[in-house]
């Protein structure tokens, strides 16, 4: 698929999202429901084939029929069987039918670097795959019939079942950081953290002590719910310094946002960490490191924009 139609699908999905929830006041949850059906439904059939054969299958890279071998893009935990007869199929170019161009069997596998691995085919299949090239996919068959049943798939059903296997995926992570989240709220431990950082920084330092609380507690509660439990916090140092609201309120913001955009368990974080393939753990560090530098990024900009307009307490 087209580069550009990729990112106009992309940008009309988040488009209906931001809109959705700013302009007509949508919960986020509907909005991203509304947001993921519209996707779906302007995402092709062929679009959908390829990218279940790109998940499934595996790159032809190279082919030398005097070798009899064939190169193919894989990793160390990419399983490739010699017993399956596998299907090698094209896509002439976009948005053009994906066919079968030929088929072949592995008599024996060979690490040739750590991103790609030499096929000996057996010598049998040589005459079903005279037309195959790099840039072809290796399928199976159940892989092949599974792309195209996909492809065919309703947009209600595809988005049904792809947001069952995210939240069998991280649902359950979700749930117990909620837990969390709600047990410091109802114990007040939440509260006695930005209470207990603004008695140690002093009245100088609040925003410091808004962005530092705001970061840690959006990594186990969601970050409206912090939201709402500090901003009464921001007004009251309002009330009390007669300056400086609207530093508070986005210390508060910067906080809080960058960790619940980098950090898991949020929802955001825990499913791109699934997606990629990245260790969670590395994932929560990783985060954390580039959360601090985007919270103090933020922080600064709250210093800047606090000089810069006057915004009252109402």
């Amino acid at each position: 698929m087209e580069s550009w139609y990729v990112l106009t699908v992309l940008a009309i999905g988040v488009a209906i999202v931001i809109g959705g929830v700013l302009l007509f006041r949508l919960h986020a949850f509907l909005a991203l429901i509304i947001a993921a059906l519209t996707v779906s439904a302007l995402t092709t059939p062929v679009a959908r084939e390829r990218a279940a054969i790109v998940a499934a299958g595996v790159e032809v890279v190279a082919i030398d029929p005097a070798r009899g071998t064939v190169t193919v893009a894989a990793g160390e935990d990419t399983q490739l069987a010699t017993d399956p007869a596998y299907l090698i199929v094209r896509q002439a170019e976009t948005g053009a039918p994906i066919v079968d161009v030929g088929r072949l069997r592995i008599a024996s596998t060979a690490a040739a670097d750590d991103s790609s691995r030499t096929l000996v085919v057996d010598s049998e299949y040589w005459g079903t795959m005279v037309d195959a090239r790099p840039g072809d996919f290796l399928v199976t068959a159940p892989e092949r019939r599974a792309a195209a049943a996909t492809a065919r798939r309703s947009v209600g059903v595809r988005v049904a079942e792809d947001f069952g296997d995210t939240c069998a995926k991280i649902a359950i992570l979700i749930a117990m950081a909620s837990i969390i989240g709600k047990c410091l709220l109802d114990s007040g431990a939440a509260d006695r953290i930005v209470r207990s950082a603004l008695r140690v920084v002093g009245e100088r330092g609040a925003p410091g002590a808004f962005v530092g609380s705001g970061f840690v507690l959006a990594i186990p509660v969601f970050f409206d719910t912090v939201f709402y439990l500090m901003i009464p916090l921001g007004k009251a140092k309002r009330m009390r310094t007669g300056k400086s609201y609207l530093f508070y309120v986005l210390a508060i913001c910067a906080g809080g946002t960058m960790a619940h955009s980098l950090v898991p368990p949020t929802p955001g974080p825990l499913f791109m960490a699934g997606e990629l393939g990245v260790d969670l753990g590395l994932m929560i560090i990783g985060g954390c490191i580039a959360g601090i530098f985007a919270s103090f990024s933020g922080y600064l900009y709250a210093r800047w924009a606090n000089r810069t307009w006057d915004i009252p307490l109402r």
